[in-house]
């Protein structure tokens, strides 16, 4: 049985939320009241 290649959070941020929303990590930092640095290590973190 072949497996899928894991994603990682922040690719699944990425192409699931903020490309389709066409939003930024820093919008969406702001709108949620997080820190842009955190929003950004997150998702650098994660990939």
């Amino acid at each position: 049985m072949d497996r899928l290649t894991p994603i990682t959070p922040g690719e699944l941020l990425e192409q699931e939320f903020l490309q389709p929303l066409g939003v930024s990590q820093y919008r969406l930092a702001k709108s949620i009241d997080v820190p842009a640095s955190r929003m950004c290590a997150f998702a650098v973190f994660w990939d």
